[in-house]
C-alpha cells in the first residue's frame, strides 16, 4: 500500500471545502470547474425570500382558519338567537292563553322557584 503525503491529504481536504470536489474526482483526476456558486448577498436574498413566501403563506392559513372559526361561532349564535325568540314567542303565547288565575297561580309558582334557587 503507497502512502499519501500529509499535504496531498490536506490539499484534497481543503479543496472538497472550499471548491466543492469531491475527493474521488480529485483522485481521479476528473476535476472538472465546479459551477459558480452564488454570491453570499444573492443567497441572502433568496434565503429571505423563501422565508417572507412561508411566512406569508402561514399568515394566511391562521387567518383563513380564524374566518371559519367566526363564520362557525356566527351560525352557532344565530341559532341560539332563533331558539331563544321560539322559546320566548311560545311563553307568551301560553301566557296569554291561561285565565286570571291561573296566571298568578304560575306567577306565584315561579317567584318561589327564583327564591329557591337563589
Amino acid at each position: 500500500m503507497t502512502s499519501i503525503p500529509k499535504r496531498a491529504l490536506m490539499a484534497v481536504a481543503l479543496a472538497a471545502t472550499f471548491a466543492g470536489l469531491s475527493a474521488t474526482a480529485i483522485a481521479q483526476n476528473t476535476t472538472a470547474a465546479p459551477a459558480a456558486p452564488a454570491t453570499t448577498q444573492q443567497a441572502q436574498e433568496h434565503s429571505r425570500e423563501g422565508h417572507r413566501d412561508a411566512h406569508h403563506a402561514e399568515r394566511m392559513a391562521r387567518l383563513q382558519k380564524h374566518v371559519a372559526e367566526r363564520q362557525t361561532v356566527a351560525a352557532m349564535e344565530a341559532e341560539r338567537d332563533a331558539r331563544m325568540t321560539r322559546r320566548h314567542d311560545a311563553i307568551k303565547s301560553f301566557y296569554a292563553a291561561l285565565n286570571t288565575g291561573q296566571q298568578k297561580c304560575l306567577m306565584r309558582n315561579r317567584c318561589r322557584a327564583l327564591s329557591v334557587q337563589a
